[in-house]
């Protein structure tokens, strides 16, 4: 049914926190992919896991990379040290199955309870022209949709997933929401720590598919900046 990808450099002892919160409900609908550019030093044993070493430029092309493994019509990001509410996903299982094993959906979109600002992100894909307002984190997307428009881009180093969302809205994507909080996404991320990198790359990938003009995207940078200046100065 579904498969959990969490790309990594290297082993790292947040992936423990990551595995203990999504182990009971591990099993054969519900597996872990683990992605890793370097072959981890200790023999780790994480039970119905699968762990995938090969060199990646950053982690959209090792979500790439994991795509080519996943056997489950869905997969779902969960970077190391987020955390998933696995009380939330068993219900889901127990009694909506059927949105994962139909063909109904390409993308099952729940909330997520986000550290850094003590409080959920509500999902709503009307407001993603705005901002990230799918969080990516607590999305089930179909395999298959994502590789029908070209899977992660490799122009972004932060932003791959906001872009993925995009084509996939772009293509008239199938979305399910559910109110429930799913994930909790740890504090300190790329893109919160590289802020406005990621705002800015957000712009970009709405000129590059066509959303906005090049005069709109100019406008839509210098105020990034003009709000990253101010920021910098505290008025």
């Amino acid at each position: 049914m579904l498969t959990i990808i969490t790309p990594v450099l290297e082993y790292e002892d947040s992936l423990l926190k990551t595995y203990n919160s999504i182990k009971p409900i591990l099993s054969n609908k519900v597996k872990w992919l683990i992605k890793s550019a370097k072959k981890f030093d200790n023999e780790i044993v994480f039970e119905n896991t699968k762990v995938i070493y090969k060199p990646d430029k950053n982690s959209h092309e090792a979500l790439n990379q994991a795509l080519d493994h996943v056997e489950t019509d869905f997969f779902q990001f969960l970077g190391a040290g987020d955390t998933l509410n696995h009380d939330i996903l068993k219900q889901f299982l127990e009694e909506k199955s059927e949105d994962l094993t139909g063909n109904q959906y390409d993308i099952i979109s729940f909330d997520c309870y986000v550290e850094s600002i003590s409080g959920v992100s509500v999902t709503n894909p009307s407001n993603m022209l705005e901002n990230m307002s799918m969080p990516f984190p607590s999305c089930m997307i179909r395999v298959g949709s994502v590789k029908s428009v070209g899977g992660f881009s490799l122009l972004y180093r932060i932003a791959g997933d906001y872009d993925l969302m995009i084509k996939l809205l772009k293509s008239k994507a199938r979305i399910k929401i559910y109110h429930s909080t799913l994930t909790t996404l740890e504090a300190g991320g790329q893109s919160e720590v590289n802020w406005l990198e990621a705002l800015i790359e957000t712009k970009l990938s709405l000129f590059r598919n066509g959303i906005i003009d090049q005069r709109k995207l100019a406008a839509s940078i210098a105020n990034c900046l003009s709000i990253s200046i101010l920021n910098a100065h505290k008025f």
